[in-house]
Parts: C-alpha cells; sequence; structure tokens
C-alpha cells in the first residue's frame, strides 16, 4: 500500500464535523491518529514514516488541519491516555509552531 493510498484512506475514513463543535473537531484528530497508530501496530509504518503522513494529511486534508489545531490548542486541557506518541508529537509541534508551551508527553 503506497502513501497516497494510506492518505486516501485516511481521509475517507475521517467523521464530518460541524465547524463550531471543539469536541467533534478532536474527534477528527483521534479517528485519525488512531488509524496511524494501527498502520504502526501493524508493522506498515514505522513511528518517523507515521509522522510524515500525518503531516502530509493536516496539508492536504483541510478537515483535519482543523482538528490538528484544535487539538493543539486544547492539548493541556484534555485527557491524553487515549492519544497516541504519534499524535502527542505532532499536536505538540503545532503548539511549538503557534509559540504555545510544550506538554509534557
Amino acid at each position: 500500500m503506497t502513501h497516497e493510498d494510506i492518505l486516501q484512506k485516511l481521509s475517507d475514513s475521517l467523521p464530518g464535523f460541524e465547524a463550531s463543535n471543539q469536541a467533534n473537531r478532536i474527534k477528527v484528530f483521534e479517528v485519525a491518529q488512531a488509524h496511524i497508530q494501527h498502520l504502526i501496530e501493524d508493522q506498515l509504518l514505522n513511528e518517523d514514516q507515521a509522522f510524515f503522513l500525518i503531516s502530509v494529511l493536516f496539508n492536504h486534508n483541510t478537515d483535519f488541519k482543523k482538528s490538528a489545531l484544535m487539538m493543539a490548542v486544547c492539548l493541556d486541557q484534555i485527557e491524553k491516555d487515549h492519544l497516541h506518541p504519534v499524535g502527542l508529537r505532532f499536536a505538540n509541534d503545532i503548539r511549538g509552531d503557534l509559540g504555545l508551551e510544550l506538554v509534557a508527553i
């Protein structure tokens, strides 16, 4: 499976959301990073490839980009036990880009 195939599958699997609903935006991020974590567990991607893939998804999928930005802004206020390392790392990188304090992982 190519990265393009994986990106298309990820994009197709993301739930839609109402623009004003913070919980739904965060849910989109959680769904995407859970799919990516499964690819890591199935040894289809390593963590660096997964991080690259989530970065490409961020740049090519508007709904995911909005959800990742919302997750990054709210990362210090939400429970992180259901987030996976790649998702946490990506959200923290966005926090750094936004000038926000990084959250301990």
